[in-house]
């Protein structure tokens, strides 16, 4: 039987363990927005592996990035690192950056690699009722020194980053 999002919501870190790759892979994006961190943390590295599709990796918020062991992430196959978001790979801590394998980084999109090396600005746009903002802009202006402005939009999760900033 399918769980709805509320019942997956409501599992154990035992029960997530206990799902198979074939129910992890059946999950909607919903249901995995709907995880929270210690659930997401309970995958093991196949479900990860094996069970996420690219666009559950892409569905990911970045609290459920940071919350992936150096395991799973290990385990993340190259297709799942070239479709994370660049504000996900940006958040990705030092321990977990240093468990790519060498396929992993050569998969990483210019942008990703470029948040992982140089300076950035990121953050999240959220309506009055707390919902993410898709499409939103979001206007940096540089002052002092050097006057600048970038204009940068927000992803489906309401997250915007830009990179390739001085450090």
């Amino acid at each position: 039987a399918r769980l709805g999002t509320g019942q997956l919501a409501a599992l154990s870190a035992t029960q997530i363990r206990s799902l198979s790759t074939a129910q992890v892979a059946a999950l909607s994006t919903d249901q995995i927005q709907g995880l929270g961190a210690k659930q997401i943390a309970a995958l093991t590295s196949e479900q990860v592996n094996l069970g996420l599709s690219t666009a559950q990796i892409q569905a990911l918020t970045t609290d459920q990035v940071k919350a992936l062991s150096t395991a799973q992430v290990a385990a993340l196959s190259t297709a799942q690192i070239a479709a994370m978001e660049t504000s996900d790979v940006a958040a990705l801590s030092a321990q977990q950056i240093k468990s790519f394998g060498s396929d992993q980084i050569v998969a990483l999109t210019t942008d990703q690699a470029g948040a992982l090396t140089t300076g950035q600005i990121k953050g999240k746009v959220i309506d009055g009722k707390g919902q993410p903002v898709d499409k939103a802009a979001v206007t940096i202006e540089f002052k002092g020194g050097v006057n600048m402005k970038r204009e940068v939009k927000t992803n489906k999760k309401g997250e915007f980053i830009l990179i390739g900033l001085a450090p």
